[in-house]
């Protein structure tokens, strides 16, 4: 007969449990460490010409724009509202299809993370499989 009791052997293997849980979360927290960082270090340069383009673009924006409709009313001999309104519509459309490349551009970094989640959905998979498992007896 074993020297330990029911209730010692319950904690015992508590205790296992829960040091597994805690080393599985460890290595999830340092694979997401991991991929963010190699997110970081893919997306920052996309990301810093990306913010340049956007504020050498915002910054010249207006004048582009203006000059636009000035020459729709000197050239095409348009009303001045319906100038501005024109350039303003085509303004639009442009910084849309911009928002549109710009982010099918970013997309296959998605990818990055894919690592992280497929270790995380293992990791709980063979929790809950640990978890029904029945305990050994002694």
């Amino acid at each position: 007969m074993s020297d330990e009791s029911p209730l010692n052997e319950l904690q015992s293997n508590t205790r296992m449990l829960v040091h597994d849980i805690l080393a599985l979360a460890d290595l999830q927290l340092q694979l997401f460490r991991a991929d963010g960082r190699e997110m970081a270090r893919k997306a920052a340069p996309k990301l810093v010409l990306a913010a340049v383009g956007v504020v050498i673009a915002t910054s010249s924006l207006p004048l582009l724009m203006v000059g636009l409709a000035y020459a729709l009313v000197e050239l095409a001999e348009f009303p001045i509202w319906g100038a501005m309104l024109t350039s303003a519509v085509i303004g639009i459309i442009i910084g849309a299809l911009a928002v549109v490349v710009g982010t099918k551009r970013l997309q296959p970094l998605s990818g990055i993370w894919q690592r992280s989640t497929g270790e995380l959905r293992e990791n709980v998979e063979f929790l809950k499989e640990t978890l029904k498992r029945p305990t050994p007896k002694a």
